[in-house]
């Protein structure tokens, strides 16, 4: 059928009928339509590609942009947390501490006194928690890891500075103070795109003892745990009857 087109084509071309120039369809060049074809597809799915890559790439930039200002944000943040805690008060029961650190008062006479203050160093506990809630929210926006870790450790010590002040053997407003230097530092260094800081002398020093300490009531409970396993009786398996 084909065939036939093609010849009553061609014959009404050489008749006159049909004023345009005779072209022997038989013989076109199929190749040269299906390498116009590809090179078309080819094309489309490059330009769909290329504007994939596009989007993608400003998408990341977008997203770059976005963790930047929650960064800027958080150590905005995160020194007027540190600026409260600068001026919180001593708490009120810190004299004592010093007093007892000072060997001028002793151990008993420390206990005795220290139910005094019992109210009042709740309140103090329960504003110094508050501020350090808003430090560890600002801190968690903070992208750097190396910058993030030191703030976290910072936080931890500020939490545990007047619990643990007979361990670290020093008040807790004097751990304070070093705690909330080194985060300012820390926070200084990421803002002007420097490494993170050295520890100072007494941030150290207190980290160090309580880590110290948390090994030990580690080892003394993981000891205790082992010795009532010894002492637990053990389970007679019942005689069998003959």
């Amino acid at each position: 059928m084909w065939s036939e087109l093609c010849d009553g084509i061609e014959r009404d071309f050489r008749s006159g009928d049909v004023a345009l120039p005779i072209v022997d369809i038989r013989f076109m060049d199929w190749a040269t339509i299906v390498s116009a074809s590809i090179g078309t597809v080819i094309g489309g799915a490059v330009s769909i590609f290329t504007t994939w890559l596009t989007l993608r790439r400003q998408a990341a930039i977008e997203r770059g942009r976005r963790a930047d200002d929650r960064e800027r944000q958080a150590v905005v943040q995160a020194r007027e947390a540190l600026a409260r805690l600068i001026r919180l008060p001593d708490k009120p029961s810190d004299r004592l501490t010093v007093q007892l650190l000072g060997n001028q008062i002793s151990f008993e006479d420390y206990h005795d006194e220290l139910t005094g203050f019992e109210d009042l160093d709740f309140a103090w506990s329960e504003e110094r928690d508050g501020v350090l809630l808003d430090l560890q929210l600002a801190i968690d926006d903070i992208g750097d890891a190396a910058v993030w870790g030191e703030l976290d450790q910072a936080r931890r010590l500020l939490s545990l500075a007047d619990f643990h002040w007979d361990v670290i053997l020093d008040s807790e407003s004097r751990t304070r103070q070093a705690a909330c230097l080194y985060a300012r530092e820390c926070l200084r260094s990421l803002s002007i795109g420097m490494p993170v800081p050295p520890r100072n002398k007494a941030f150290a020093s207190a980290l160090s003892a309580i880590g110290a300490w948390e090994e030990d009531q580690a080892r003394f409970a993981k000891a205790m745990a082992e010795e009532r396993r010894l002492k637990r009786p053990t389970r007679q398996a019942p005689a069998q009857q003959a």
